[in-house]
């Protein structure tokens, strides 16, 4: 739950972030075509070079929290035959070795 609400609200980050630097660029373009003598003359790799980290590192946090609720699932896995005991302690396994990474990765102090 706590993850599906995460993902919500790092879509809505991105795309509030999109919006912004396409809005810069329409601008931009506008300044250019209107008045050619008074272009804005300013890199564009300098003027979002900490926004562009922020959105890396956005993405990042939205392709781990897909990949938590992936795992999530696997919560409610029950494999049937013969072998299906085995392999349901197998990838409850995987389960729980994910969660204690992931448990590290939240204690990590910065």
């Amino acid at each position: 739950e706590e993850a599906n609400v995460a993902v919500g609200q790092l879509l809505l980050v991105l795309k509030v972030c999109g919006n912004f630097k396409s809005t810069y660029f329409d601008y931009k373009a506008k300044v250019a075509s209107e008045c050619p003598q008074n272009q804005w003359s300013i890199q564009n790799g300098a003027l979002f070079a900490r926004l562009d980290c922020f959105i890396e590192r956005s993405h990042d946090i939205l392709d781990l929290t897909k990949t938590i609720i992936q795992f999530s699932k696997l919560a409610k896995v029950e494999i049937g035959g013969t072998k299906g005991s085995t392999l349901t302690s197998t990838i409850q396994q995987i389960k729980d070795d994910f969660q204690r990474s992931v448990d590290a990765v939240k204690d990590l102090k910065y």
